[in-house]
């Protein structure tokens, strides 16, 4: 079923609700992934104040200008109270050049993120932000587009895979004290604005990169140095979830 909503770019008044999409999407699709613990500390209150602060950054002073944010709004349930916005952000989508070693940044995307609230998951958010996404890429010069995503992420998945996307046979793992896997999905953008089904270049990956940000990952949470994090001998990712690019 699909609602009423649109998809703008995010303004930095959107932290707040960046972060919370972010950690209520986390606790839903990283429980039984993600060791209990962590998934606590990555979504507790001090995790989300340094998201919100991390999302503000990234949306006043992106790397560069191809770095995107872009976010799902719709019109708030009528209330009585005074000052109630009357749209709520309830998903978003960040992406930009590529990251990945196999990859040329100058045609190649990666969709970085992509988080709806689960309550509000079935309402074409996700398909309103995924059609954006693929605009707004070709738009940048973009010619194809890649994401990550868990291998036990299997309704995202599906979702990628219902709109063209495929697996391009590139795997990796996240490293959160247990190893997780992680597969590459991969697709055409037209210059219609949407991506074609069924058009995938496929790559045989030898070593995936030990991080798969260019721009460095953020591992506060987690008290992994970011150097450690990018350069672990055995190749995996040492946190494939952040979805913020660091500035430092």
């Amino acid at each position: 079923m699909t609602s009423a909503g649109f998809v703008r770019e995010a303004r930095a008044a959107d932290a707040a609700d960046l972060a919370r999409v972010q950690v209520a999407s986390w606790r839903t699709g990283y429980a039984g992934v993600v060791p209990t613990g962590l998934l606590g500390e990555l979504t507790g209150a001090e995790a989300t104040a340094a998201w919100q602060e991390r999302w503000h950054e990234a949306i006043t002073n992106p790397p560069t200008s191809r770095h995107r944010v872009l976010v799902a709004v719709e019109d708030a349930p009528p209330r009585e109270v005074a000052d109630v916005p009357s749209r709520v952000v309830v998903g978003f989508a960040s992406a930009g050049p590529a990251t990945d070693t196999d990859r040329w940044p100058a045609t190649d995307a990666e969709l970085y993120e992509l988080r709806v609230l689960p309550e509000r998951t079935g309402h074409g958010h996700g398909g309103r932000l995924l059609h954006a996404v693929a605009e707004t890429l070709a738009e940048d010069g973009f010619h194809t587009a890649c994401m990550w995503a868990l291998e036990a992420d299997g309704e995202l998945r599906r979702f990628l895979e219902s709109s063209g996307w495929a697996a391009d046979g590139a795997r990796a793992e996240l490293d959160v004290g247990i190893r997780v896997p992680a597969v590459r999905l991969h697709t055409a953008i037209s210059e219609l604005s949407s991506v074609i089904p069924g058009v995938v270049r496929v790559v045989r990956v030898v070593r995936v990169p030990t991080c798969r940000w260019c721009h460095r990952a953020v591992v506060i949470p987690t008290r992994w140095c970011q150097r450690h994090a990018r350069s672990r001998p055995d190749g995996t990712i040492g946190m494939l979830i952040w979805s913020v690019w660091d500035l430092s």
